[in-house]
């Protein structure tokens, strides 16, 4: 009698080493990448062992095993730590290439490397062409080559690392713009800035709105903002901006009046620091 493992019941641990600044990197890298959860999937009991015990014998600490594209898909439903899935693709009921197309079009698992591995009666060309298109990143034949399984798997789960550091920086760039919107459409101010080698500028709507204008009234041009100030206290204005420029004062600071959309001029008191 041949029973599949309980995957639900895996437990993997990574033995990451302390971050210390004169800690090795790349022993945290190596740590990393072996004790990434790696899920294999196939049909066939004894592909999976020998899988499993060649994963071990490399080094790898969490190897979880699937029976069947569905039970994959619910190990990866329970489990939003697998790195990298090696997937066999002449399975009954849902083959490999189902099984690919349904974990890219997955949000959740997109992100995943697959590598399938396949041999028997496919015909290889075929099968690494329909692989690709299924969305698998990398094809490996059987028998497997054991310097060629490793090479690959430990190139996957490098993309993997580096794909989840991606995210979290571009996750950390979002949080950080949806504070600074609310910060600035918060604020009873208008706010602005300015890129002061290529004179690109940015108003906020509060800005423009305290004006009378809309978001589309005004491009966001340093030529829109000087034509905006009244003709007597521009000179004065830019003056005060090329002081703070060449370094004499530790603000720019002025106080003129600007051109609102009914056509009347509304005094300002405006500041910022390069």
């Amino acid at each position: 009698e041949i029973r599949p493992r309980d995957w639900s019941s895996d437990v993997c641990s990574s033995d990451l080493p302390p971050n210390s600044p004169d800690q090795n990197i790349k022993p945290a890298v190596e740590s990393e990448i072996l004790g990434t959860p790696v899920l294999i999937v196939d049909d066939i009991q004894d592909n999976l062992d020998l899988l499993d015990e060649m994963l071990a014998e490399e080094g790898h600490t969490c190897v979880i095993q699937a029976l069947s594209g569905t039970q994959a898909l619910q190990v990866l439903e329970s489990r939003a730590d697998v790195g990298l899935v090696l997937l066999d693709l002449m399975m009954p009921v849902m083959d490999g290439y189902e099984t690919c197309r349904r974990i890219n079009s997955d949000s959740r698992w997109s992100h995943i490397p697959i590598i399938v591995i396949t041999g028997g009666a496919v015909r290889r060309d075929a099968a690494l062409l329909k692989s690709f298109a299924a969305g698998a990143m990398d094809f490996i034949p059987k028998p497997v080559n054991e310097v060629e399984l490793f090479g690959r798997v430990r190139s996957a789960l490098g993309l993997y690392h580096e794909r989840m550091r991606l995210r979290a920086r571009t996750r950390a760039l979002a949080d950080s713009q949806q504070r600074y919107d609310l910060a600035v459409n918060g604020a009873n101010d208008g706010i602005w800035d300015m890129n002061l080698v290529t004179h690109e500028l940015f108003l906020s709507h509060t800005w423009k709105e305290m004006l009378g204008y809309s978001d589309a009234d005004l491009p966001n041009q340093m030529s829109v903002w000087e034509r905006l100030v009244h003709p007597d206290d521009r000179p004065k204005m830019l003056a005060a901006i090329q002081e703070h420029w060449d370094g004499r004062t530790p603000f720019f600071h002025s106080e003129h009046r600007v051109l609102t959309k009914s056509g009347a001029y509304k005094w300002v008191f405006t500041r910022g620091r390069a």
